[in-house]
């Protein structure tokens, strides 16, 4: 069995017969012993790009410095059971899921956002909340005309008026970014009484509660 390196000496290929080709593309890195005067270095491959909770689940170790770690972001459930119904309408009509995955900011290159317009639209059907006086203090007065709404008399039928709601957006991200902190704390918590437990799983705690930080940070100064 090879070890994963971040920086592989190894790669593997399936020849025409359906047997594995390994190949090696450098012995300059990679863990080495000297025995009996030869510079022996293990071989090891690049199990791929994956997010910290598939390495804990699949291989039971987290990566230090994992910089394709993103973090599952499950929506809350706000608002009357008929606003409900019309948010899964309009989830099943777009092609989402009531989750975004969040990347590292660390991650991503100048002006680019931890949320995507797909994931922003998610985020702004979640805040929608026809029971909440907050909500129409801060956004508006929420009236349901299924499969549509309205916000202080103005129709919501599609998507690009979703986001072009005054000050629902803004909500959207503040609740989440709030939620993030909730989690990255509740992880703290959850470490301190787990000393004698996996240390990948006291790894896997530590880098998430940092990325939720790190996210929430990046989502605050949007």
């Amino acid at each position: 069995m090879f070890n994963h390196s971040s920086e592989p000496n190894t790669v593997w290929t399936i020849d025409h017969d359906g047997s594995v080709c390994i190949g090696t593309t450098s012995y300059q890195s990679g863990y080495s012993i000297d025995v009996a005067g030869q510079r022996l270095v293990e071989l090891c491959f690049s199990y791929g790009e994956k997010p910290n909770t598939e390495w804990l689940y699949e291989y039971g170790f987290v990566p230090p410095n994992n910089r394709h770690d993103v973090w599952p972001y499950f929506v809350e459930r706000q608002g009357s059971p008929q606003l409900l119904e019309i948010k899964q309408m309009w989830l099943q009509e777009l092609q989402l899921v009531p989750r975004i995955m969040l990347p590292d900011p660390i991650s991503l290159s100048d002006g680019q956002s931890c949320v995507t317009p797909a994931a922003l639209l998610v985020l702004c059907l979640a805040a929608l909340d026809d029971c909440s006086d907050q909500f129409a203090q801060a956004v508006g007065k929420l009236e349901l005309d299924p499969p549509y709404f309205s916000v202080d008399g103005l129709l919501i039928d599609n998507d690009e008026k979703l986001l072009q709601v005054p000050g629902l957006a803004d909500r959207a991200l503040s609740q989440c970014a709030s939620r993030l902190c909730a989690q990255s704390a509740a992880m703290r918590a959850a470490r301190s009484p787990l000393t004698a437990t996996s240390q990948a799983v006291l790894d896997y705690l530590d880098a998430e509660s940092h990325l939720t930080d790190r996210i929430a940070t990046a989502i605050k100064s949007r």
